[in-house]
C-alpha cells in the first residue's frame, strides 16, 4: 500500500479506468468487506521542511486564531490568517493537518513535502450556516440554496452520548461544487481514497457535501445507530454526460490520515446522485482510477523557478482537473491517469491566470520525472531579488515577503539572507507592492512599490517597528505573534486578548501580575521561528511575573510594555510541560 510521492501539488483527479471498472465502463461498487481504518498502514518517509499556510473564509478574509493541528501539536493563525509548521518532521508520503475555529466546518489539507522545501498550503473555511431544522421525532427534509437535499427518518438522531435525541435538530450543510476553481482549497485533505479492499486510490469527484447536526443548545448530534439519512447531490451540467449511473460514496476520515473511505454507493437520478449514509462527516461521490506518478519543475522561459504558483492539470476531454501549489523551488508532482494526454495551466499568488496557454505534458504509462516545464506567460513575470540585513547590518533570516497588486496579495516565505524569486503577474498590475517582515527581529520595511518586471532591490535593511506584536522568549527560543490587532480600550479598561489580560486604570510603571489593576490569564505565542513547540503560560503555573508598562493612551494610541517571570510552561496545548523555567517578552498594540 505504498503512497506515491507528491511535491506541493494536491492529488490530480480525473475520470479513468481502474480494475473496478469493467470493459463496458460499468463501475463495480466494492462495499464488501467494509472498510476498517485500523487495517490501513501507510508508509511514512520523514523529511525536513516547512509548511507556510494561510487560512481564510468564503469571502477571502483572513481567519485569525484558527487552531492548526499537526501530529498532536497546535499552531494558531495570526491576524492575516498565517501559520507556520517548522522544525517538525514532515511526511514526504503525506503530511496531514486540520484547521478548526468556531463557526466553521473543520478544514484540512494533505501535502507532500520534499526534503528541505518550503511548502505553501491554503485552506478556505466554510461557514456553518443554518440550512434548516426539523423535529427529530417526525424527521424531515432539508433543501439547501445550493441544491443539496437531506432527508431524515423519524426518531433517527442521537446525542453524543449515544442516547436517542428528542427535540429540534439544526442542520448546517454545504454542497461543494466539483467544478469550482477553489475546490482544492475548500475540500478537506486531498483526493486520496481508501477503497473497500483497503487499497489506496485516486479519486475524481462529482460533488461533495459537508453536514453537521446540532441540538437546541448547540451540542453535536449524529445519526442514531442502525439508521440512515438520504443525501442528494446536484451534478453540474458540464459533468452530467460523463457521470456514471452508479458511483461509490466516500466519507472523509480526518482523525489521523486524512483519507476518503469508501462506504456504500449513490445512484444517478436525473441530474443528481442519491445515496444513504449512516453518519455525518464530509461525503463525496467519486470514481477511483489507476495512475502513474509524474513530477517536474515549473520555470520561466529563462529557467527561473516559479515558486508558490497555482498549477492545474487536466486530461484531454475531462473537466475534473485539480489544482495545487508549487513549493519554494517550483517543484510539482502528481498521481495522474495512465495513458491520458495531460495539459498544465498555471496561475499565481494572485490566483489563476485563465488566459495563459496550457502546456502539453504528454501521456505516461510509467512513473516519470519530466524535468523543467517552461511556462510562456502572456501576462508577464515579476522577478525580484536582493539581500536582507537587520538594523545592525547583519544578515537576517525567516522573512515574509507580502507581494500585492490591484488589491490582490500573495506571500513568500524565505529562510536565507538572499532571494531570487519569480512570480506570474496575472493581472498585469501597474504597481506591485512589497513588504518585508523580519520574524526574528520583529521589524519590517516601509512598503515599496515598483512597475518594473525585473527588480533587484540590492541590500534591504529591515528596521522599522512592526505596529503590533507579541514576543515570548523561553527555553532558548524567541516565539512571535505579529499583526495581532487584539487590543481594545473601553473607558479605563484596556483588554489584550493575546495576553489574556485586562488593565484597569493602568499607568506607566512596573506591576506584579497579582496587582488588583491587572487581571492576568495566560501568555501564548506561536510563531516558532527558531524551532520548538507552541508554549502556554497560565496564571496557575506561574511562580512570579512582572509586567512593565512603557506606553499607555486612548483609542489609536500605542499600548506597550515588557514582561519577565518564572513558572511552568505547557507545550503544544498541554502535551508536555517544562518546569521552573524563566521567560520574558515584549508587546505593542494599537488601541481600538
Amino acid at each position: 500500500m505504498k503512497n506515491l510521492s507528491l511535491l506541493g501539488l494536491l492529488l490530480l483527479v480525473f475520470f479513468s479506468c481502474r480494475q473496478d471498472i469493467d470493459e463496458d465502463g460499468k463501475i463495480e461498487i466494492t462495499t464488501d468487506p467494509p472498510i476498517i481504518i485500523n487495517e490501513y498502514d501507510p508508509i511514512s518517509e520523514l523529511v525536513s521542511g516547512t509548511v507556510y499556510g494561510r487560512v481564510y473564509d468564503e469571502n477571502e478574509n483572513p481567519v485569525e486564531n484558527a487552531v492548526v493541528t499537526y501530529e498532536g501539536k497546535t499552531f494558531n493563525t495570526d491576524a492575516d490568517g498565517r501559520f507556520f509548521i517548522e522544525n517538525e518532521p514532515l511526511d514526504h508520503q503525506g503530511t496531514f493537518f486540520t484547521v478548526e475555529t468556531d463557526g466553521y466546518f473543520k478544514g484540512s489539507r494533505r501535502i507532500y513535502p520534499k526534503d528541505g522545501s518550503t511548502n505553501y498550503a491554503y485552506v478556505q473555511l466554510l461557514a456553518l450556516n443554518d440550512a434548516g431544522s426539523f423535529e427529530s421525532a417526525t424527521g424531515g427534509e432539508i433543501v439547501g440554496d445550493d441544491g443539496l437535499r437531506i432527508t431524515f427518518a423519524e426518531n433517527s438522531i442521537q446525542s453524543s452520548n449515544g442516547a436517542l435525541y428528542n427535540g429540534e435538530v439544526t442542520v448546517a450543510a454545504k454542497w461543494l461544487d466539483p467544478t469550482a476553481s477553489n475546490i482544492a482549497e475548500i475540500m478537506p485533505g486531498d483526493l486520496l481514497g481508501l477503497n473497500a479492499r483497503v487499497e489506496e486510490v485516486s479519486l475524481v469527484t462529482y460533488g461533495m457535501m459537508a453536514v453537521e447536526l446540532f441540538d437546541e443548545d448547540g451540542n453535536n448530534l449524529n445519526i442514531a445507530e442502525g439508521n440512515t439519512a438520504t443525501l442528494s447531490f446536484p451534478v453540474p451540467q458540464e459533468l452530467i454526460n460523463e457521470a456514471p449511473a452508479e458511483i461509490p460514496l466516500w466519507s472523509f476520515y480526518d482523525e489521523q490520515y486524512g483519507v476518503w473511505v469508501e462506504e456504500g454507493s449513490a445512484a444517478l437520478e436525473g441530474d443528481r446522485y442519491v445515496g444513504q449514509v449512516s453518519h455525518f462527516s464530509f461525503w463525496n461521490c467519486d470514481v477511483p482510477f489507476p495512475l502513474v506518478y509524474v513530477e517536474g519543475q515549473l520555470v520561466t522561459e529563462e529557467g527561473v523557478p516559479l515558486p508558490n504558483t497555482t498549477i492545474c492539470i487536466y486530461a484531454d476531454g475531462m473537466n475534473s482537473g485539480r489544482c495545487g501549489t508549487t513549493d519554494n523551488r517550483g517543484f510539482f508532482a502528481g498521481k495522474m491517469p495512465a495513458g491520458k494526454n495531460l495539459n498544465l495551466n498555471a496561475g499565481s499568488i494572485f490566483r489563476e491566470c485563465p488566459s495563459n496557454n496550457p502546456i502539453n505534458l504528454g501521456s505516461f504509462n510509467v512513473d516519470e520525472n519530466i524535468g523543467d516545464v517552461k511556462l510562456s506567460i502572456s501576462e508577464g513575470v515579476i522577478t525580484f531579488s536582493g539581500s536582507l540585513v537587520d538594523c545592525n547590518d547583519d544578515p537576517t533570516k525567516a522573512v515574509i515577503i507580502d507581494v500585492g497588486g490591484d488589491g490582490n496579495k500573495g506571500t513568500f516565505f524565505i529562510t536565507g539572507d538572499t532571494f531570487n524569486i519569480s512570480s506570474i503577474n496575472c493581472y498585469d498590475s501597474e504597481q506591485v507592492v512589497f513588504t518585508f517582515i523580519d520574524m526574528v527581529n520583529f521589524k519590517q520595511t516601509d512598503t515599496l512599490g515598483f512597475v518594473d518586471s525585473a527588480i533587484n532591490f540590492g541590500e534591504i535593511k529591515i528596521c522599522d517597528v512592526i505596529p503590533e506584536f507579541l514576543t515570548l522568549n523561553i527555553d532558548g527560543l524567541t516565539l512571535t505573534k505579529f499583526d495581532v490587532i487584539a487590543a481594545h480600550n473601553n473607558d479605563t479598561i484596556t483588554t489584550i486578548s493575546d495576553l489574556s489580560c485586562r488593565f484597569d486604570n493602568i499607568e506607566i510603571g512596573t506591576y506584579d501580575y497579582q496587582d488588583p489593576k491587572i487581571m492576568f490569564g495566560w501568555i501564548q505565542a506561536f510563531h516558532n521561528v527558531e524551532g520548538g513547540d507552541l508554549y502556554y503560560l497560565s496564571k496557575e503555573r506561574i511562580n512570579n511575573l512582572e509586567i512593565t508598562i512603557t506606553s499607555v493612551g486612548g483609542d489609536g494610541d500605542v499600548f506597550a510594555g515588557t514582561f519577565n517571570g518564572n513558572g511552568d510552561a505547557s507545550l503544544s496545548g498541554g502535551v508536555s510541560t517544562l518546569e521552573d523555567i524563566d521567560f520574558s517578552g515584549e508587546f505593542r498594540y494599537i488601541l481600538k
